[in-house]
């Protein structure tokens, strides 16, 4: 009867997980973007090849240590370090033609005060 009962439990849970963690957020004007799993997400009404460029042009303006740098048309991704030793991840997808989902993520903790830091330069830069 007990495992019956923990099984139902442990569903339930795990259902709950689920749709939490599948829900979207709505994205208001003063915040476009929303936080998943501690990264910075916004889909950009730009092409991938044009933010690339911003990311790229970004890290560089914030002296940022690029250790890798890739792109190929459908998706991209700019690693880099900050001065203390954090990992910043910027991570590309094309949604369209015409739009791009770019997601950062600082330090494996994710730091979002920098992640909004990047995000504003890199609006800049577009």
């Amino acid at each position: 009867m007990w495992k019956g009962l923990l099984d139902m439990v442990t569903f339930s849970g795990m259902m709950v997980l689920v749709l939490l963690g599948c829900s979207s957020k709505p994205v208001s004007p003063q915040k476009p973007w929303v936080p998943i799993y501690g990264d910075l997400v916004w889909v950009e009404s730009a092409d991938i090849e044009t933010v690339y460029e911003a990311v790229l042009k970004t890290v560089k303006e914030m002296e940022l240590s690029m250790t890798k740098q890739e792109q190929d048309g459908l998706a991209g991704v700019v690693v880099a370090k900050t001065l203390d030793d954090k990992q910043v991840t910027i991570k590309l997808q094309a949604e369209t033609a015409e739009t791009t989902r770019v997601s950062i993520r600082v330090g494996f903790w994710a730091d979002e005060k920098k992640a909004r830091v990047i995000y504003s330069r890199i609006k800049e830069n577009l």
